[in-house]
């Protein structure tokens, strides 16, 4: 199953799409299943901002890593 995420505008500065890209990382982990990556791009004009890496911790709950290595913005 893909699923992306799509999160402020091409318009936006880094650290508004950063903080953006984290609030939605926190509200999908709240509802994983299991071990996923998903891409954040920019709702507006497509761009790659980063890929969230969820990870099942031992209590259950996920954590993730945002990965804004291969942003194209």
């Amino acid at each position: 199953m893909r699923q992306d995420a799509l999160v402020g505008s091409v318009n936006d500065n880094l650290e508004k799409l950063k903080k953006l890209c984290n609030e939605k990382a926190e509200q999908m982990a709240k509802t994983m299943k299991e071990d996923f990556e998903v891409p954040f791009w920019t709702a507006d004009i497509p761009e790659l901002i980063c890929i969230a890496k969820f990870n099942k911790k031992e209590d259950g709950s996920f954590a993730y890593i945002l990965d804004f290595s291969q942003s194209t913005l």
